[in-house]
């Protein structure tokens, strides 16, 4: 039976003595470690305090960016779909051209205008479409992404880019819960929300949208966070509940970026009549949703548009025809 040296680590035949450093083996007593000593020797505690350093630095460079994105948004005009009414219930039947037409010509009254362009501006359209979707189709989704190499799955929400995008999402069984339409300037800094509000104007319960983008090389770039504020329960300690879900995409011409998963298949904890008026919530009506076999999607594209002072010429010239 071979023994190894408690000192030297030598492996060896039974014996009294190690053959490479002497020790008598029988007799040796291992001197006593201290407390810190051990401490310092142990690779799960080094582990742990590196994992909560990174965490912490992390998080800190999390909120950073989360409050200097806010103030660019605040500084930039706004939120730009503030009031919910902005997103209109859209039949299923309707041509998606005639979709796109309605969306683009619905407005709220009581909607905030958007930063005017300058004439002569290059400009862009960003469209933002709720979706329910079952999850056989969510699936066929996922891999149209999988096999571009475009798709991540972070656990509780999954995001990804739909190439073809017209021709993709027309394969898919969709409902739509609300679309909208809006006419940005280069690098324009969003801030929207959905979902009911507080009579301060914080969320009681919906999603809040954080969006900046770039163009690049005629490809669009940039970083979305969708913020879930969510009332749950009144007789809990914190009745609300609130979730971040960021993500980083750069797509092209006639591509879309999609995030799943971001909306509970509960509704919030509060009256029915308090929030089925809300089109994004109608969505708690349907029985596929609540037993999760359907899930929540949101698309969003960007479209390179003429100059304002081109598309108000095409404007004029389609009233005089």
């Amino acid at each position: 039976m071979n023994i190894v040296c408690p000192r030297c680590q030598f492996r060896q035949p039974q014996d009294k003595f190690c053959a490479k450093c002497g020790l008598d083996i029988e007799t040796y007593v291992p001197p006593h470690q201290s407390a810190s000593s051990k401490f310092l020797k142990n690779h799960i505690i080094h582990g742990l305090i590196i994992f909560m350093i990174a965490s912490s630095v992390g998080f800190y460079l999390y909120r950073r960016h989360r409050i200097h994105l806010q103030q660019r948004a605040d500084y930039s005009g706004g939120p730009q779909f503030q009031k919910d009414t902005e997103f209109e219930d859209i039949p299923e039947s309707e041509d998606p051209k005639k979709q796109l037409a309605l969306a683009a010509t619905t407005t709220s009254a009581d909607a905030q205008p958007i930063t005017a362009v300058p004439t002569g501006e290059v400009i862009y359209d960003l469209t933002v479409e709720h979706f329910e979707i079952e999850q056989k189709s969510l699936e066929k989704l996922f891999e149209i992404s999988r096999q571009v190499n475009l798709y991540n799955s972070f656990g509780d929400y999954a995001a990804g880019v739909l190439p073809d995008l017209d021709k993709n999402i027309s394969k898919i069984r969709t409902k739509s819960y609300g679309k909208a339409v809006e006419r940005l300037q280069r690098g324009q800094v969003l801030h929207w929300s959905t979902g009911l509000r507080k009579p301060d104007q914080t969320s009681e319960s919906g999603l809040e949208f954080f969006l900046e983008w770039e163009e690049k090389n005629q490809r669009f770039e940039g970083n979305l966070e969708i913020q879930r504020v969510w009332h749950e329960n009144d007789s809990a300690a914190s009745p609300y509940s609130t979730t971040a879900y960021p993500a980083h995409f750069e797509i092209g011409p006639q591509t879309g970026f999609y995030i799943a998963g971001v909306l509970p298949h509960t509704p919030p904890s509060v009256p029915k009549k308090t929030w089925e008026a809300i089109p994004l919530f109608k969505i708690f009506e349907s029985a596929a949703f609540r037993k999760q076999t359907s899930d929540h999607l949101i698309l969003f594209s960007l479209t390179k548009k003429d100059s304002v002072r081109q598309v108000q010429k095409n404007t004029s010239r389609g009233k005089d025809d």
